[in-house]
């Protein structure tokens, strides 16, 4: 069975379509995050409809800006050993420094919910790696899983040390500093993800993709795919579903 910690399942028009691959494809769980309030309003009805979906809520660092207001919504939405997510930090994207503060203060603001509630919590943390771990690292967090990290290779030690996990995308195919990410990470640390509708060289992700990066992963490692398939399971199980 395979897992997907990292799509925006609202954002499919095909939505029903995209599950059912994802059913033929054996994938038994996905990670439904969140963009804004709205977004998990949208997600949360699309969980109860599919039973694979976990929903998780969000405000991600580009629309900090705008949803300043929305952090105490997060706080009375977000359930006790919850999932909190897509939230994290952007200065690639995001260029105008006057919209790194707001990402600064609700990223803080968010992570003392977590804390409080034993969330786990999904980072964003383009071009901001740096900043994210000094933050994350201030916190007493469940479980922390950097979503398509593609930051330093000098800050990988430190994101072991402090057990967190590294999630893959699509990407991985053709990414020499993924590859060489995985080829240096453990297993027990490595999630998967299609970060869908995303594309990847003109190709749409979505969480039917999850085999084909668990098949690389093991390629990479020189491990039995079986294998690798399991402990990526079970990865995902004992943060998403044991302790929920």
């Amino acid at each position: 069975m395979y897992t997907d910690d990292h799509c925006h399942l609202n954002e499919y028009k095909d939505l029903s379509e995209v599950l059912l691959r994802a059913k033929d494809a054996n994938v038994k769980y996905i990670i439904g995050v969140s963009m804004d309030i709205s977004s998990f309003y949208t997600t949360t009805e699309i969980a109860k409809q599919y039973n694979t979906v976990i929903p998780a809520i969000g405000i991600h660092p580009w629309n900090a800006p705008k949803c300043k207001q929305d952090v105490n919504k997060v706080r009375e939405l977000l359930p006790e050993k919850g999932v909190l997510g897509e939230i994290g930090l952007d200065h690639h994207f995001i260029k105008n420094k006057e919209e790194w503060e707001p990402q600064f203060t609700i990223f803080e603001s968010l992570l003392s919910i977590a804390e409080k509630k034993e969330a786990s919590v999904i980072i964003h943390s383009k071009g901001a790696e740096h900043e994210t771990l000094n933050i994350l690292e201030s916190y007493r967090l469940k479980s922390v899983i950097l979503h398509w990290y593609t930051g330093p290779d000098n800050l990988l030690s430190r994101i072991v040390d402090n057990g967190y996990f590294m999630s893959f995308t699509p990407a991985l195919h053709y990414s020499p500093k993924l590859q060489t990410f995985v080829k240096r990470l453990d297993v027990s640390c490595i999630l998967t993800e299609s970060d869908g509708p995303v594309s990847y060289r003109k190709k749409r992700g979505e969480p039917a993709n999850v085999a084909e990066i668990v098949d690389k992963i093991a390629q990479l490692k020189g491990q039995d795919t079986e294998e690798t398939q399991r402990v990526i399971f079970n990865n995902f199980r004992e943060i998403f579903v044991n302790n929920a």
